[in-house]
């Protein structure tokens, strides 16, 4: 699958220490999974993220609780939309930010963009059948043995 386009990224000079501290560990929640879907990262971009069906997949950005109170800015999506009402995304004293997202019903792939202090994370989304997530997520878990 081709991937999303790449985007010159301003990265802040910090430590590794405090890059890690601001780089987010993606986990996503589909409905009907017992597990959430965790995509391996290769510095801003995720492997592609799998949904199903039409509903809106919930994604949960873990930072180290540190990160308290940044914003998290939305700095490019495409085919995929939030699904919330609030108007600024922040991260929560336990390092997390919940949010739902939804790729569009009538496309097959997209990818949205979230930026935490200059830190980015792309995440591609791709729909799939049930059948083919679970043997992609069967392989990749084998893979990591």
């Amino acid at each position: 699958m081709p991937q999303p386009p790449r985007e010159a990224v301003r990265v802040p000079s910090l430590s590794p220490v405090d890059r890690a501290k601001m780089t987010a560990q993606v986990e996503v929640f589909r409905d009907g999974s017992n597990t959430p879907q965790r995509p391996l990262r290769r510095q801003h971009l995720l492997d592609w993220v799998y949904v199903t069906g039409d509903r809106p997949i919930v994604v949960r950005l873990q930072f180290d609780r540190s990160a308290s109170g940044k914003i998290i800015l939305i700095r490019n999506a495409n085919n995929v939309s939030l699904q919330t009402s609030d108007a600024v995304l922040r991260v929560r004293p336990t390092g997390e930010c919940v949010v739902a997202v939804r790729l569009d019903p009538a496309a097959t792939r997209g990818h949205i963009t979230f930026n935490c202090e200059g830190f980015e994370t792309t995440m591609p989304l791709a729909r799939a059948s049930v059948a083919a997530v679970a043997a992609k997520e069967s392989a990749s878990s084998e893979g990591r043995r």
